[in-house]
């Protein structure tokens, strides 16, 4: 598998011996939609980095890796895997709570649902609820060496709202699908945008599988941040499987680092397509990056705007690291 050079940037990070509190989770900064530079900022003590010289931006990621297999097989392609993704059955069924349970809605007792006559929102509490579904893809008939051949895309969809104006302290949802291996091991995640605000926004997020992915769990997750109520709100949950051969992608926003451990790094970079694989390498020199990360967290801006985050681990203080994304 080729993984061309797309920047390569020497760090140095100086460990400052600080205690405090992680930054805002990432990936709800970057859902409200104003690209990778929106994301919470690290907290006052946090690790000094010099970035550096910049050596090299090149211009798109390599498709050839997955190689595609001589017959697709008879699979369930475009039918809807997801059971009453639109509460439609007047309940929850089909769906678990883990124990953060969202409620029930019907009608116009809040805002009325997107479609149909039932929507789920976080209910009359003050906290997060959670919702999931998991699919074996085995089960349902997906060929893990069709999945393995990098050629099954993932189309999911989410219609989202709230009762306020949106606004970055606002409650909001939304839509994650977790790849995972045959073990229940997490391989990465595809996120829609937050939605929030007083009218119901369309949320769409698309990629391919992961080499490796055996089963997925869709989850709505509902966070609260204000009031008594939490007054996220989502609606026509739909998710399906297509034949998706890769494309070339092309790093469109150089990464960002943020973070404040002094033992790790976290990076967010954009890229402008999502049909081909993304990941970190980094290592004591350019031609020495020996350690590796597929495990990416990916968050649908738009069909053209993709962020990324991923973490660079196992540095110690006044390491220089180099590293580069795709």
């Amino acid at each position: 598998m080729r993984r061309p050079s797309l920047l390569i940037v020497s760090l140095l990070a100086t460990a400052s011996a600080c205690a405090g509190e992680a930054a805002e989770g990432v990936e709800a900064g970057l859902a409200t939609g104003d690209g990778a530079g929106s994301g919470s900022e690290a907290p006052p003590q946090a690790a000094q980095l010099d970035m550096g010289q910049v050596d090299a931006l090149a211009g798109s990621t390599d498709p050839s890796f997955a190689a595609e297999p001589s017959e697709r097989e008879d699979a369930p392609y475009g039918r809807e895997l997801l059971q009453n993704g639109g509460f439609e059955l007047g309940s929850l069924q089909g769906w678990a709570d883990d124990g953060l349970p969202c409620e029930l809605s019907m009608g116009d007792s809040l805002i009325g649902a997107a479609e149909g006559d039932y929507y789920v929102w976080g209910g009359e509490q003050a906290e997060d609820c959670w919702l999931a579904q998991h699919l074996d893809l085995v089960s349902l008939g997906f060929s893990p060496d069709v999945i393995d051949a990098g050629v099954v895309g993932v189309d999911a969809d989410i219609w989202l709202s709230g009762l306020h104006p949106a606004g970055p302290l606002d409650d909001h949802a939304r839509l994650q699908v977790a790849y995972l291996d045959a073990h229940g091991v997490e391989l990465g995640w595809l996120s829609t945008l937050i939605g929030g605000g007083e009218s119901w926004v369309d949320r769409e997020a698309g990629g391919l599988l992961p080499v490796g992915t055996r089963a997925l769990e869709v989850s709505i997750h509902a966070t609260h941040l204000r009031g008594e109520d939490n007054d996220a709100m989502a609606d026509g949950l739909s998710l399906q499987l297509q034949p998706r051969d890769p494309a070339p992608t092309r790093v469109s926003l150089q990464p960002m680092l943020q973070d404040f451990r002094t033992d790790g790094m976290r990076l967010l970079w954009e890229s402008d397509g999502n049909r081909a694989e993304h990941g970190l390498s980094w290592g004591s020199s350019e031609d020495a990056l020996t350690e590796s990360s597929t495990l990416v967290h990916t968050v649908q801006i738009d069909e053209a705007h993709f962020v990324h985050v991923a973490s660079v681990e196992g540095l110690e203080a006044d390491q220089e690291v180099f590293y580069q994304v795709w």
